[in-house]
């Protein structure tokens, strides 16, 4: 991601600008900007991942204004592929911020 003073974390990658596949992901996540099931951060391709992750946060800190968390994936960028996912966190949202969308991504088959 091309963000600067952020970091990203999540249960597979923390910032993914490439191709992740079939995973799965459990336990708990956290970070001071995007945190997310699977990935803190998307710019690339998520395909058929589930993210079981239940506990997931993402608090500001000094250094950053701006903290998204979702299921799956914290901050997604528009350009991304996102095919055959599943979020089972019990997450209020799969996503924290889809750009592609401008808004929260609900909790659903993503």
């Amino acid at each position: 991601m091309s963000h600067t003073h952020y970091s990203a974390t999540g249960g597979i990658a923390g910032d993914n600008n490439g191709t992740i596949e079939g995973c799965e992901s459990s336990g708990s996540v956290s970070s001071s900007s995007y945190a997310g099931g699977i990935a803190g951060g998307n710019d690339g391709t998520i395909t058929n991942c589930t993210s079981n992750s239940n506990d997931i946060s993402a608090i500001n800190t000094a250094d950053s204004s701006i903290a998204y968390m979702g299921g799956f994936i914290g901050y997604n960028n528009a350009a991304t592929t996102l095919t055959g996912n599943r979020d089972n966190s019990g997450m209020p949202y799969s996503i924290g911020l889809d750009i592609r969308l401008n808004l929260y991504a609900p909790s659903n088959n993503i």
